[in-house]
This record gives C-alpha cells, sequence and structure tokens, in this order.
C-alpha cells in the first residue's frame, strides 16, 4: 500500500511539472491563470504554515495548475495529511486538491 502511495505522488508531481510549462519553470508567462495559481498557491501555503504543528520537520510542497491544488511531501502523521488538505480546501478560488502527501516516522 505503501507503495501505491508513493506511486500516485510521484506521477501526480510528474503530471504537475509537465503541464507547467513556462509558469513553472521560471519562464514568464502572459496567461493570467498564471497570476491566479500563484495567488492560490500563496494562499495555501499561508493557510497551512500558520498552524505551527504543520511546518518542520513535516516537509509539503503546495503547487496550483488551473485552480487545482497539487500537495506533496511528507508528513508525521495522518491526521496532519487530512489536516492539510482541509487547509487547502478552505482557500477561497481553489477548484481541487490532490492530495499525495505521504505519512512517515519522523521520530516525534
Amino acid at each position: 500500500m505503501n507503495n501505491l502511495r508513493r506511486a500516485r505522488a510521484a506521477g501526480a508531481l510528474l503530471v504537475a511539472l509537465a503541464a507547467l510549462g513556462g509558469c513553472a519553470m521560471g519562464g514568464k508567462c502572459s496567461d493570467p491563470s498564471c497570476a491566479h495559481d500563484a495567488e492560490l498557491t500563496a494562499s495555501v501555503k499561508s493557510a497551512i504554515f500558520a498552524d505551527a504543528s504543520m511546518r518542520a520537520p513535516n516537509f509539503i510542497y503546495v503547487q496550483t495548475i488551473n485552480g487545482v491544488v497539487y500537495l506533496t511531501g511528507t508528513v508525521a502523521t495522518g491526521l496532519q495529511r487530512e489536516q492539510a488538505e482541509s487547509y487547502a480546501r478552505g482557500v477561497k478560488g481553489v477548484g481541487e486538491v490532490v492530495n499525495s502527501i505521504t505519512v512517515a516516522n519522523m521520530g516525534r
């Protein structure tokens, strides 16, 4: 089951990176959706990391493509994984959340 989750996370990340084109690769993007995606990413990060328990040693990466928020990374508990998704869904303008965060024992 863990291998399936890792494969899904890797697949979601590859799809996200492939779809980003110039926006995520540091290039200039003239499409207005790029600015909106960047705003959503910043808002989701703010919402997640406002909760001190979500910060280090947890690692959560947030990427937004066409209003869809992709969460990847590693957290210590299943509850933190669920909380990250809940925080992302609570941000105005988020259309969908793909949660590929894995749970790993981080020695807490």
